[in-house]
């Protein structure tokens, strides 16, 4: 199995935090970790690039890899907070470059957000003083080639009731030749993994450079051609090293400009709703075409394997170098606008609607029968539930994007609504009148706390 490095960036937001009723007066803080499944190979930077000067008790901090935010007293009910913390985390993790989305996919990203508390005077020291009291896991579901954009805001427990406004964003910048046992600074800003990504991708290697290597090592040529064992001399139409190598090319090339072409379209619906003074000079890219044009270059190489592994690294190389500018710029943007909170929170609200919908049913009665005192209909709900619980599409619900299981919950606990209509059936002038409606709600643990 040949593998690459897949290079992404996670943003977390901490913008406003909301006291409803927390039960103790006292100093609070959020912290913030990124956690992934136990067995992937995945390396985690966590930085604070704009860790600015705190007008609160305490400034922002990394203990240990897991972000810290401002420290913030909280005196009385329904105060809120501006917390204005920005939280990076980049992500290095080894992928299968047969099933780079999958392994992405399997990596199982998760945001833990805890509520810490201390009712002690706090000082430098005061870290120590601080426990736990509530926590909440954000699941992220993303793939190699959708970023992820949403905003939600986190309720605790209902012991500890507060509201932390969460943002969070998300991309593949690049995939490149594995260096992730080497150490480097967690406090890299996006210019210096620019240059990373670009002299992995453009190292000078002797030609055929890939027929050294053993099948434990995994290179870009490993990747690219193979495992050597093709008899060197024989005609380019006929040599299969090539065309995997051309198709691994237009693989790549695809993940990564679909990468591009989802953030590009995330900025520019954004930047159609912002004032001008927010709006950058942004190229549109057709993605499309450019991967055409980069593969029908590719394939007028396959007569020279020379010239194709230098040409199709550089192909690596610009994508890569253009995902991280456009990221840079978008992030510049983005990054802690009011406006683009606003949109983000409404997306999300309407996609939590939307699942909320596949569990609402209607029926239709006679208007005779809201006068019965013995309504059938209440009793064939509680079978119909368990049929709709029990269906194939109901179990396959796609979860949100950005999901709280302890606040959203799964299928097995979303409500299923029954809204029953009583009327004149096949009358459209009766539906104009006045009719009944009765809702009932089969509530089974709704959103669990």
């Amino acid at each position: 199995m040949s593998e690459l490095q897949a290079a992404l960036e996670i943003q977390v937001e901490l913008s406003k935090f909301y006291n409803v009723d927390l039960f103790q007066r006292g100093y609070y803080q959020v912290r913030t970790a990124l956690r992934t499944a136990p067995r992937a190979p995945v390396k985690v930077e966590v930085s604070l690039p704009r860790n600015s000067e705190c007008s609160l008790v305490f400034p922002a901090s990394i203990m240990n890899g897991v972000a810290i935010s401002k420290t913030f007293q909280i005196l009385y009910r329904n105060e809120d907070v501006t917390v204005n913390d920005v939280i990076v985390f980049k992500v290095y993790m080894l992928v299968d470059s047969q099933r780079i989305e999958a392994s992405i996919e399997e990596a199982d990203f998760n945001i833990e957000l805890e509520l810490w508390f201390s009712d002690e005077e706090f000082g430098p020291e005061g870290q120590n003083k601080l426990q736990c009291i509530s926590q909440r896991t954000l699941r992220l579901h993303m793939s190699a080639s959708k970023g992820l954009h949403h905003h939600i805001p986190v309720l605790f427990d209902y012991f500890h009731l507060s509201v932390m406004c969460v943002t969070v964003h998300a991309t593949l910048l690049a995939l490149i030749q594995p260096y992730i046992k080497s150490a480097s600074s967690s406090s890299s800003s996006s210019s210096s993994f620019l240059f990373i990504c670009i002299f992995s991708l453009n190292r000078q290697q002797p030609k055929n450079a890939w027929a050294s290597k053993t099948e434990s090592t995994s290179t870009m040529e490993s990747v690219l051609f193979g495992t050597p064992g093709s008899v060197h001399g024989a005609p380019a139409h006929s040599n299969p090293r090539v065309q995997q190598a051309v198709n691994m090319h237009r693989k790549l090339c695809h993940i990564l400009l679909c990468s591009y072409e989802s953030l590009q379209t995330s900025f520019e619906a954004l930047l159609r709703k912002l004032p001008p003074y927010h709006k950058p000079l942004l190229d549109h890219v057709d993605c499309h075409k450019k991967l055409d044009d980069l593969c029908r270059r590719v394939q007028k190489l396959t007569a020279h394997e020379d010239e194709l592994f230098p040409t199709i690294q550089s192909d690596f190389a610009q994508l890569c170098a253009q995902n991280v500018m456009l990221w840079t710029q978008y992030v510049q943007v983005v990054t802690l606008c009011q406006r683009v909170t606003y949109i983000l929170a409404q997306e999300h609200h309407s996609q939590r609607v939307k699942r909320f919908a596949e569990g609402f049913f209607t029926y239709e009665n006679p208007v005779q029968e809201a006068l019965a005192c013995f309504e059938h209909s209440v009793h064939g709900h509680a079978d119909l539930t368990t049929v709709v619980r029990n269906s194939n599409y109901f179990q396959l619900l796609p979860p949100l994007t950005l999901e709280c299981l302890q606040m959203d919950g799964d299928v097995s606990v979303l409500p299923i609504v029954y809204e029953d209509i009583y009327g004149e059936t096949g009358s459209k002038k009766s539906r104009r009148g006045i009719y009944c409606v009765v809702v009932l709600v089969l509530f089974t643990s709704l959103f669990m706390v």
